[in-house]
């Protein structure tokens, strides 16, 4: 008889948009949930792979610049999310 194995998920944080749409110049806030991770002594860790286009600081607040894309990732502990931000026009 086979044993009961009990399963846990990946710890995952998600955003509340995967894709987000400014025009330059324009601001806006990225939340993340998440679930099944001690955050404890933890802080978000926030990025973007293309400060000329988009910035975003330590409390997900982001603001546009230019025309382009970007991708806003935020990180805690292992687990992390990504947000595709395009600025449509200068």
């Amino acid at each position: 008889m086979p044993s009961s194995l009990s399963y846990k998920e990946k710890s995952k944080i998600r955003f509340d948009k995967t894709k987000l749409s400014l025009n330059a110049g324009d601001r806006d806030k990225l939340s993340i949930a998440y679930s099944d991770i001690d955050t404890t002594g933890q802080n978000v860790k926030w990025s973007s792979d293309n400060d000329d286009v988009v910035s975003v600081d330590i409390a997900g607040n982001i603001t546009s610049y230019k025309s382009g894309k970007a991708m806003v990732k935020a990180k805690l502990g292992d687990a992390e999310a990504d947000c595709e931000v395009t600025v449509l026009s200068d």
